[in-house]
C-alpha cells in the first residue's frame, strides 16, 4: 500500500464503499475491473488500486476479484509504491486533518 490516500475520488470515497460492502449494498464485483496486483522479485504482492484495497481492508472483505498484471505494467505505476510501511498500513486522508491507519 502507499503511505497514505484520500479518501475521496471523484464520487466515490473510501469510507462509503466500505460500509456499502459491509451492508451488502455493493459488492466487489460491482467494479468495471477487477483489483490489479502484481508480484515483486522477493515474492511480495502489492497493488496499483489502493484506494480499493483500502475500502476492503475497512469493510473485512476475505477474498476479492484481482487481475494479475506483470512487473512491467506495474512499473508504469511505480510512482504509486512510495511506502515506507511495507505496504503493512495506510493512512487514511479522511478530511479536514482527519486520519485512520488501515491495516
Amino acid at each position: 500500500m502507499l503511505k497514505g490516500v484520500s479518501n475521496k475520488t471523484g464520487d466515490f470515497t473510501v469510507l462509503q464503499n466500505a460500509k456499502d460492502f459491509k451492508s451488502g449494498k455493493m459488492s466487489p464485483h460491482d467494479f468495471p475491473s477487477p483489483m490489479r496486483v502484481w508480484k515483486d522479485d522477493e515474492g511480495k504482492i502489492w497493488t496499483l488500486d489502493h484506494r480499493r484495497l483500502a475500502s476492503y481492508r475497512l469493510a473485512g472483505l476475505d477474498s476479492v476479484p484481482v487481475e494479475w498484471v506483470t512487473q512491467q505494467q506495474a512499473m508504469k505505476e511505480i510512482w504509486k509504491m512510495d511506502t515506507v510501511t511495507d505496504g503493512l498500513t495506510t493512512i487514511l486522508r479522511v478530511g479536514d486533518g482527519n486520519t485512520r491507519v488501515i491495516r
